[in-house]
């Protein structure tokens, strides 16, 4: 299935995208109301085509298990999601 969900891994580039990719566990996911804003529904799962709809996506918030977290455009389906 296409479907990001609290404990998978997933590829996760900090500095803004920028840094290289490091593959983390999703603890939280939350969507919000605008883009940009910080506010929302925390959510157990959330299609893969709403985390990043298109280049700069900011309307999902993922907590990782790095102590970080990240907009949808900083993380990317990881291994366990192949093909998927």
């Amino acid at each position: 299935m296409n479907i990001l969900r609290i404990g998978d891994e997933v590829l996760w580039s900090g500095g803004w995208g920028m840094e290289e990719e490091k593959p983390v566990k999703v603890i939280d996911i939350m969507i919000c109301e605008r883009e940009d804003s910080k506010e929302g529904e925390q959510v157990s799962a959330v299609p893969w085509c709403s985390v990043n709809p298109y280049e700069g996506a900011r309307k999902v918030i993922v907590t990782l298990d790095n102590d970080k977290w990240a907009w949808g455009f900083q993380i990317r389906k990881g291994d366990d999601h192949a093909g998927q």
